[in-house]
């Protein structure tokens, strides 16, 4: 993907100014991903079971 000029992009410095997926710069239309594709990654890694809760859900959880 590449970013043309004039193009609205968060603050390099920003602490939300980075994929998650990636780590490259976002433009404010695609956050909290740079592109479709890294979101695409990221949802594949909740649904194969490469993200996961570490806990045990709390009935305080639930409500």
């Amino acid at each position: 993907m590449s970013y043309k000029e004039g193009d609205k992009k968060l603050n390099s410095g920003s602490k939300h100014g980075k994929c998650p997926s990636c780590g490259r710069n976002l433009l404010l239309e695609r956050a909290p991903f740079c592109s479709r594709r890294c979101a695409q990654v990221d949802l594949g890694k909740w649904l194969t079971g490469t993200y996961k809760i570490s806990r045990n859900i709390l009935a305080e959880d639930e409500e």
